[in-house]
């Protein structure tokens, strides 16, 4: 049936709006851009989206088959998506710039941009995690092969320097940047399908679909 999408007053509790995708499949990723007044959605079989998020319309939507993930940039200029190509998308005009994959062909589950914006991180199918230069449109420094299956869920810490990788073996990887990369894996017990940071605890939290574990990224463990 029709994708629904429901954005809810969390402090209230309640439903506020129903967005209708009008296509078949599932959601896959939903963001927020940073002022909040836009959000991005994919689906599998269904249509990438930015929606106003006061009025509840569609500002622009496009197919990209088996989109797994998308992410607005902190000045709300770029939106990223993640399928069999990494895509960077202007949001005045939309018009899309393609990056060339090192590891292609792959697939890419999850992006996510630095705090400051200038660079993209992507996950893909075969295990690989890339660092992408937004000005130059390339690669940081070659793939970095994490050998824990499908990447599926990525995070950068607040202050940009680590990021936090979940991979389909259920293990999850901490890779420091611009330093000897891998900081520590640990198991979760779990398929990892994804992550992300508590604003309130500064605590890591990793989700396989049906419970969630908090971690403290601090402490490592």
């Amino acid at each position: 049936g029709a994708i629904r999408i429901v954005l809810w007053d969390v402090a209230a509790g309640h439903a506020v709006r129903t967005l209708d995708a009008m296509a078949d499949g599932s959601v896959t990723s939903l963001a927020f851009s940073a002022d909040g007044r836009r959000l991005a959605s994919s689906a599998i079989g269904g249509d990438t989206t930015v929606w106003d998020v006061g009025t509840g319309q569609a500002l622009h939507s496009d197919f990209l088959k088996d989109t797994g993930s998308v992410a607005f940039s902190p000045d709300g200029k770029w939106l990223a998506s993640g399928s069999w190509q990494l895509t960077l998308r202007d949001t005045g005009t939309f018009e899309p710039v393609t990056f060339a994959l090192p590891d292609a062909p792959t697939h890419i589950d999850a992006v996510q941009f630095s705090p400051d914006g200038s660079f993209l991180a992507s996950a893909s199918s075969n295990g690989n995690l890339v660092m992408w230069d937004i000005a130059t449109r390339r690669p940081r420094e070659n793939p970095l092969q994490l050998k824990m299956g499908s990447l599926d869920a990525l995070v950068l810490s607040p202050n940009g320097r680590t990021v936090y990788v979940g991979g389909a073996d259920g293990r999850l990887a901490m890779v420091r940047i611009d330093t000897a990369p891998l900081r520590k894996v640990v198991r979760t017990g779990a398929y990892v399908s994804d992550v992300g940071f508590s604003k309130a605890t500064g605590e890591l939290v990793s989700t396989d679909g049906t419970a969630a574990s908090f971690w403290d990224a601090s402490a490592r463990k």
